[in-house]
Formats: C-alpha cells, sequence, structure tokens
C-alpha cells in the first residue's frame, strides 16, 4: 500500500496481472484508495469511526467514477463524519418499529465479508420464512425460543449459528446510528438464549454421552467389512473403524500422516506434535494402534492410492481446497449408520470408545483411559461416561442405606468392619 497522488492518469497505469494478488494505494491527501485486482478497479474510503478503524467504503468502480467523483464522495463522508455520523449508513432513512425482516436486511448490509454474508444469509432463510413481517415490538423471548426448538430439534450446530448471528444483528440493530428506531426499552430476544435452548442442552458435553451394547459394536464391524467390499475408495470408512477402535479425535484420524506411525510389528503407535491440547500438556499426543488397527493402517495404504504425506488424501485435487486430507465424515457415517441400523455420528464412536473402555477396565484405569483419548482431565472422560456416574450413584445410595439400616437394629455401623 502505497501514497500518492491519485488522479485518472495514475490510476488508468495501474495494472495488476492475471493471478497476482490484488492491491491498494491510498491518496497521500486523505482517506481515499484504490484496489487494484486484475478485473477491476475500486474507490474506497478509509476511515475511522467511534474509535476503530472500520471496514473500507466502497464508492464505485473505475473510470465509471473518476477521480474528481470519488474526492466528491469523500468530501460528503468526512461532512457526515465532522457531524458524529457514521458514512455507511448515512443513506438509511430510520424505519419506525421495523419487521425481523428489516433487522435482518440492514445486518446483513453491514457484512463486508462475502462468506459472512453468505452463512448468515443461509442462516436466516427459516427464520425469515416465518418471521421476517413479524414487529420486533412482538419478537419476544418467549416466542423466538418456543420457534428455535420447534424448528431446531436435532440440529444443534446450526441453531447455535442462527443465535449468535441473530443477536448481532439485533445488537447491530440497536445502535443509535444505525438507521433503524426501534420500540422504546427494546431488549434483543436472542442475548444469552443459548443456555435456555432445550438441544443446545441436550448436546453439551456430559450429555451426549454415546454407549453401544456388544451386539450392536458387532453389527458396526460387520457394517465395515461389506462396505471395505462394496466400496472402491473406503477410506472415509476406514476413518471411523479407526475412530470406533482407539477413540482418537475425528481429525486426528482423518489428518493422519504415515511419518506420525511408528510401526512396532504387533502394533502401532500415533505421535502427534501438533494437536487440541498442547498448549495445556506441552507434550506430543500418543495413540495407540493394535494388531486390528494396525490392519486398517496398512490396509488404508493400498486402497487408498495413498500419495504424499496424508493416508486419507482427498480424492480429488483443487487448486482452492481447504484440507489436503479427507474432512467430510456426514455421508460414510450416515451410509454405515444405515448398513448397520445405527444412527450415529463421527464424534459418537469416541465417546462409545471410552464407555465400552470403562466397562471393561474400570474405574482403576480412568487415568490411563483419559490420557489415551487425549483428555487433560479425568473428569473429561467422566462426561462422556454417564453409565458409570450412574452406576456409582445407585452403589453409594445402597451403601448408606445398608448402613443407616445397621445404626436403626443395633445400634452401630455395620460398615465399620470394612475400612
Amino acid at each position: 500500500m502505497t501514497n500518492v497522488k491519485l488522479s485518472d492518469n495514475y490510476v488508468r497505469s495501474l495494472v495488476c496481472a492475471k493471478g497476482q494478488r490484488p492491491f491498494v494505494v491510498t491518496d497521500r491527501a486523505g482517506g481515499l484508495s484504490v484496489r487494484v485486482s486484475p478485473s477491476s478497479k475500486t474507490w474506497r474510503f478509509r476511515y475511522t469511526f467511534g474509535g476503530r478503524q472500520r471496514t473500507p467504503l466502497t464508492i464505485g468502480a473505475f473510470p465509471a467514477v473518476t477521480a474528481f467523483d470519488a474526492r466528491k464522495a469523500v468530501q460528503g463522508y468526512e461532512e457526515l463524519l465532522s457531524k458524529g455520523h457514521d458514512p455507511r449508513h448515512a443513506g438509511y432513512q430510520p424505519i419506525e418499529a421495523p419487521c425481523l425482516g428489516d433487522v435482518l436486511d440492514h445486518y446483513l448490509a453491514t457484512l463486508a465479508n462475502p462468506a459472512t454474508n453468505r452463512n448468515a444469509t443461509s442462516a436466516f432463510k427459516s427464520i425469515r420464512a416465518a418471521h421476517g413481517l413479524t414487529k420486533v415490538q412482538d419478537l419476544n423471548r418467549r416466542l423466538l425460543k418456543d420457534w428455535l426448538e420447534e424448528n431446531y430439534p436435532d440440529r444443534p450446530g446450526a441453531l447455535r449459528t442462527l443465535v449468535a448471528y441473530l443477536t448481532s444483528a439485533f445488537n447491530r440493530a440497536q445502535d443509535s446510528l444505525s438507521g433503524l428506531r426501534l420500540p422504546p426499552g427494546f431488549e434483543n430476544p436472542s442475548a444469552r438464549l443459548e443456555s435456555k435452548l432445550k438441544p443446545l442442552r441436550d448436546s453439551a458435553p456430559g450429555s451426549y454421552a454415546t454407549s453401544f451394547e456388544p451386539t450392536t459394536i458387532k453389527r458396526l464391524f460387520d457394517a465395515c467389512s461389506e462396505a471395505y467390499a462394496k466400496c472402491d475408495a473406503p477410506q472415509g470408512i476406514m476413518v471411523l473403524e479407526l475412530l470406533l477402535r482407539t477413540g482418537a479425535r475425528p481429525t486426528e484420524i482423518a489428518s493422519l500422516r504415515m511419518k506420525e506411525i511408528t510401526d512396532h510389528g504387533t502394533y502401532m503407535v500415533i505421535v502427534k506434535d501438533q494437536h487440541k491440547t498442547w498448549a495445556t500438556t506441552r507434550r506430543p499426543r500418543r495413540i495407540v494402534l493394535t494388531s486390528e488397527a494396525r490392519e486398517i493402517v496398512l490396509k488404508a495404504k493400498e486402497h487408498s492410492a495413498f500419495a504424499g504425506d496424508y493416508l486419507f488424501p482427498q480424492r480429488r485435487r483443487q487448486k482452492n481446497q481447504k484440507n489436503p486430507h479427507i474432512a467430510a465424515f456426514s455421508h460414510y457415517a450416515e451410509k454405515l449408520g444405515k448398513a448397520a441400523g445405527v444412527p450415529f455420528t463421527a464424534y459418537n464412536l469416541r465417546s462409545a470408545f471410552i464407555n465400552f473402555a470403562m466397562d471393561h477396565l474400570g474405574y482403576e484405569w480412568l487415568d490411563t483411559i483419559a490420557e489415551n483419548v487425549g483428555h487433560t482431565d479425568p473428569k473429561t472422560t467422566l462426561k462422556y461416561y454417564r453409565k458409570f456416574r450412574d452406576g456409582r450413584l445407585v452403589e453409594a445410595a445402597e451403601l448408606v442405606a445398608l448402613a443407616l439400616s445397621g445404626v436403626q437394629s443395633v445400634g452401630h455401623d455395620p460398615l465399620q468392619s470394612l475400612h
């Protein structure tokens, strides 16, 4: 970014070659700048409002908008700033008692990031269809809560996203300079609503523990074997089976590199330097692969067209893809769940492993199980193991009841001889 005297001739001489990243040239006199990309040259106004640097305001494209026109627009924006108005909202006419749709449109108009705008537009689609014309004074907290719980009973992720966007939209609308005139005493109906929504409470850690019976686990393994026989590229199935056999996090297996695996013949050990709890533990994450899991890794090298660093690479290579390794599990989990008659998500397999391990090893192995699955605190492991917690409550209640019965009958604690 350079500071020069922007003129029509100078802007016309600026060139951004195809494949080159766009660049910005600012005018030495003020907030005027021009953004140059391979396909366009756009005048923008850079300014600070409310003590914060705001997203540049687009004035227009060159040469349709000349340097003279751009400077005239900047002069008008600076006059608004001197009066304490945000130029971005200068064109809005105050709307009396707006509808929810007005609040959503206003919020979307302030989002400069195209990806964020698309995500918010998608999140608002259902509530706009149902309550787009509802006046904001009628959209109280109870009505909003009931509608969200009714329409998002099994989609906690989408619900959490929508609530976050709604909260931001109402907060933005409450800005006195936003151009929306809300009713006196209006309160954001979505503020601090997450803790009140049943789908989000049910999906919180400690309440979504998944425990599979041995017969269910056998059906899952059988479904994996059938999927290998039918699928030409079973990388996703292999990832899911490894999750069930190790209790690892989905991303830990999906992003597995061969250089992270040490083969000891009858078993393997995965050592990950970059992992979720590194900031807390300051030590590598170790995942043990027993003989059965080791066979899956060896089979992955044969069936997944292994090339490069990753054991489970993407089948299709694109220049703009975010992850070079496999990243989507819902499709494979849905197919495997239908085949086994057990609906589940990839993360459920981690919880199922923890429950199965605790069932067969017992509480005395809790610290080892916690370390094996990558929990820094064994209390986190117990959140997944709902059955154990309930069982300990029953056991404790029975022991206390026995002690009380002894006091009632013989006048002393019959458990004293056990201590």
